[in-house]
């Protein structure tokens, strides 16, 4: 049986930034997988999966245990809040015992474990959040500093340029004198 042509594969982004990578199996996916084991288990599995959650499926589009459901559609909403005040903790007891009934205790650890693996996740993320959040500070530090190293090299930049076109100037000047002191002496030496 190859699962590749019976089930499309998923990646979900989760919340935390846990990626998990999901396989979707439709209904023909679904007679495949049933239908093709070889697992003596298998057999009462088939007869269930055929007689009765894949109707149940295709009829109401869920599948819900007979018998149970329509008893607890049965208890009203408003009848419950018809309870007296000192009804209500007997009542929420007797809630509570049929639902951890019902709850499939493999679902449960699964939910723990997935709750502590998630917690931890929480947490490794907090701790990365805050090494990235000191490293952001760092870094702005640095980059704070590295400003001021550069405003003061433009300051410097201008104050050499302002030096420049001073000296620059005086050069000038002092050719300008050169010349005019040259232009004197050789006059004065024709003479």
């Amino acid at each position: 049986m190859d699962l590749k042509l019976i089930a499309k594969r998923d990646n979900l982004d989760l919340p935390g930034g846990v990626i998990s990578s999901t396989v979707f199996i439709n209904e023909y996916g679904i007679y495949d997988l049933v239908l093709g084991s070889r697992l003596p288990a298998a057999k009462e599995f088939k007869w269930w999966v055929i007689s009765d959650v894949l109707p149940s499926i295709r009829k109401t589009r869920k599948y819900a245990l007979s018998g149970a459901m329509p008893a607890i559609d049965n208890v009203k909403d408003d009848e419950l809040r018809q309870l007296s005040c000192s009804e209500h903790p007997e009542a929420r007891c007797k809630l509570v015992h049929k639902s951890n009934i019902v709850k499939d205790p493999g679902a449960i650890l699964r939910g723990k474990k997935g709750g502590l693996a998630a917690q931890e996740k929480i947490r490794e993320t907090r701790k990365t959040a805050r090494e990235r959040g000191m490293k952001i500070l760092e870094l702005e530090a640095e980059r704070d500093e590295l400003e001021e190293e550069v405003d003061e090299r433009d300051e410097r930049i201008c104050r050499l340029k302002e030096e420049n076109e001073r000296l620059t100037e005086k050069v000038t000047n002092l050719l300008t004198e050169n010349e005019r002191l040259w232009l004197e002496n050789k006059k004065l030496m024709k003479e």
